[in-house]
């Protein structure tokens, strides 16, 4: 069984892939929504309308939208925050189920021990990299 994809897991990746693009998406454009008729959003607190408002015999009209702006900060980082989440969980999970053994992911890198040479030179061997790969040199 090993090298082989379980279901259930396909499914689990294919629901975070599939759920943390949307909730990230979502919070951009909740966080791209006028917080009220006279605010700004949260991306862009422009509260000049509210504060001219005020200063023509308002009553409080920048204050009630700076703290909608901030009640709407709330979902909007939250869902930004778990869609990279999800996207993260996403990755990690694909990289753990990955049960293949090392030789089939092309990971055949060791390391060998050159022979000193037969004339007599003397010395140590030297440490080489050798691809272990079976292909004759062209």
């Amino acid at each position: 069984m090993s090298g082989t994809h379980h279901p259930p897991l396909r499914r689990v990746l294919t629901w975070l892939l599939v759920l943390g693009p949307l909730a990230a998406v979502s919070g951009i454009f909740l966080g791209s929504q006028k917080a009220g008729t006279m605010c700004g959003s949260v991306f862009r607190a422009d509260n000049t309308v509210a504060t001219y408002y005020d200063a023509h015999g308002g009553t409080g009209a920048a204050a009630a939208c700076s703290r909608s702006i901030a009640a709407a900060a709330v979902p909007t980082w939250t869902l930004i925050v778990l869609g990279i989440v999800l996207i993260l969980a996403a990755m990690v999970i694909q990289s753990l189920g990955n049960d293949r053994p090392m030789s089939a992911t092309g990971a055949r890198f060791r390391w060998r021990r050159r022979r000193p040479p037969s004339h007599g030179a003397g010395g140590q061997g030297t440490v080489t990299a050798a691809s272990g790969s079976s292909r004759k040199p062209q």
